[in-house]
């Protein structure tokens, strides 16, 4: 999603220029995400379903060379610009924790593990601590802040009980 999004303001601010942007899965799963990737196309941003084989410098363009795997063709483009949008991945310390001191239960991924995803997102194994947006996995920002305010409900409930 932030890869559309900075394509189309490129295209927005240059106009003769040409976004490409190659893909190997389009996640866009929350509301309007896919209706953002249709917009995108129709501002002329070109996507191909495929991996990027070499990246090298000719001259003043850097050119990029791929495959589209949809129509089996591959692909030369002269670039001004070469963008690596990477994926999102937790950093670890040496002894697996991210937070020294805190024993939080990491997933398969790398990312902190609520103890019920489902019906208890924002809780962690450990009593009173709370999760909530990127350190739990990947987020748009209103999802992020979702759960940041259902984190900060939990701990004023908290505060709450202490006090009676």
């Amino acid at each position: 999603m932030y890869t559309a999004k900075q394509a189309i303001l490129y295209k927005h601010r240059v106009h003769s220029g040409q976004p490409y942007i190659f893909y190997i899965d389009i996640r866009a799963g929350g509301k309007g995400y896919e209706e953002f990737i249709n917009r995108a196309q129709q501002d002329g941003v070109v996507y191909l379903r495929g991996k990027v084989s070499k990246i090298y410098r000719d001259g003043d363009k850097v050119m990029v060379w791929g495959s589209d795997t949809l129509s089996g063709r591959k692909v030369e483009i002269a670039a001004d610009l070469v963008i690596l949008s990477m994926a999102a991945v937790p950093a670890i310390s040496a002894n697996g924790q991210r937070v020294p001191g805190l024993a939080l239960a990491l997933d398969e991924n790398g990312f902190y593990q609520s103890s019920d995803a489902e019906l208890a997102p924002m809780e962690s194994n450990l009593p009173g601590v709370f999760l909530a947006g990127a350190g739990i996995g990947p987020k748009d920002i209103p999802e992020t802040v979702a759960q940041a305010s259902g984190a900060a409900a939990k701990v004023l409930g908290m505060f709450r009980q202490a006090l009676r």
